[in-house]
């Protein structure tokens, strides 16, 4: 379960964020975040990572075997930033709106959430 402190909301006019920063503070240079974007009845799911998060995640790998000893990272739903902050993440999901990309992430439906 994770920390209620851990857990963070910032609603904006179209839509609300919900972010687990786990207990980090913003800005983030090297750290990844879950984040869900509940926006036009649906709910998107994000991870969003650093490049220098990326970069210590292969060498964790590395040392630890995991993804063919670092021959690779998956994340499926990643969008990386230089910086992890909530200035450059409202303006990633505005520029997804904008642009209709957000609906090529994973969504449900807000009201299958609630059940």
């Amino acid at each position: 379960m994770i920390p209620n402190e851990y857990i963070k909301e910032y609603r904006f006019p179209e839509y609300k964020i919900t972010i687990n920063t786990g207990g980090e503070e913003f800005p983030m240079k090297d750290y990844n975040l879950d984040v869900w974007i509940d926006y036009n009845n649906k709910q998107y799911y994000f991870t969003f990572f650093t490049l220098n998060n990326i970069k210590s995640l292969f060498e964790k790998n590395k040392k630890e075997g995991e993804c063919k000893s670092g021959l690779y990272f998956n994340c499926p739903d990643m969008i990386i930033l230089e910086e992890i902050s909530i200035e450059n993440i409202k303006n990633t999901i505005d520029g997804l709106i904008e642009e209709f990309a957000i609906e090529t992430f994973y969504c449900s439906s807000i009201n299958e959430n609630k059940t």
